[in-house]
Order: C-alpha cells, then structure tokens, then sequence
C-alpha cells in the first residue's frame, strides 16, 4: 500500500451556483490560475480546473439534486485542505488577501498543535477551505484529552 502514496491522488469537484464566479474569486482570493475551461454548445462553462503549484480542484456547476453548491443546499459537505510547503508564502499575506477577497473567515491563522499554521474561512457559495502552511518544526504534545495515532505510519 505504501506504493499507493506515489500513485494516488485525490481533488475535489466543487459545485457552484456561479462557476464563472467562483474561478474569478478562488484567483483574486487564493492566486489560482484558470488551467482549463470546458464550455457546452451554449457557451455556458461545464467543466474548469483551478488551482495552485501541483494542486487543482475542479469548479462545476451546480445540479441539484445531485450537486449543489452549499449555498442552495445549507451545508458544505466537506472543508477543502490547502497546504503549501514550509517558506513558499505568508500565511498573514495570504489570509490578507482572502478576507480582502470577502471570504468569511471562520478561524484566522494560528500555530496548530502538529505544527502548520492556518486558517479557515468559507467561500460566497459556503464551501470551507482551511488554508495552512506545512510546519517544518516538529509536533508539539495534543491538547489534553486528544489523542493522535497513525496506524500507517506518520505523514512526511
């Protein structure tokens, strides 16, 4: 299974109401770059890829039932994790700019036990990203109460 790591990975499909919207915002707020647009026959955008350095999370547009954007359905379904490696930004700056952007923040950036710093802020259609910087000083002790384990062996 440890093979897997190398040849495995996993991104996001987020459902908008505003795809178009939504890729102006991910680049004015996080720096993504608009890497691929898919249109249909009426010009409407049905499919695009956004992102930063090796990440890429795909926008769509909503189609409720199935998938809708968490402002029609009330509840984000998941908090999408963005981390960048040890010394490749301000996390400050970075948050800066998306509170500038108008993300909602929900927690501002702070020292985490395990060692990144980040934050959490939610997007204008409500999906919850949690934006962090990689720690490159070791863990310090859990909270009390709070118990870490890993049954795979610890993350690099």
């Amino acid at each position: 299974m440890a093979e897997d790591a190398q040849t495995v990975t996993i991104s996001a499909e987020l459902a908008y109401r505003d795809p178009e919207g939504a890729l102006a915002w991910l680049t004015k707020a996080f720096g993504f770059e608009t890497r691929l647009v898919v249109a249909g026959a009426d010009g409407k955008l049905i499919y695009a890829a956004s992102g930063a350095g090796g990440t890429v999370a795909a926008i769509l547009p909503e189609s409720p039932p199935v998938l809708a954007s968490p402002k029609t359905s009330g509840a984000s379904s998941c908090t999408v994790h963005l981390r960048y490696a040890p010394g490749t930004i301000d996390i400050d700056e970075h948050f800066a700019r998306a509170k500038a952007a108008g993300a909602e923040v929900l927690i501002e950036p702070r020292q985490e036990f395990y060692g990144d710093l980040e934050y959490l802020c939610r997007d204008p259609e409500g999906h919850i990203w949690n934006v962090g910087l990689r720690g490159d000083a070791p863990p310090g002790p859990p909270p009390e109460g709070i118990t870490v384990r890993f049954p795979s062996g610890r993350p690099r």
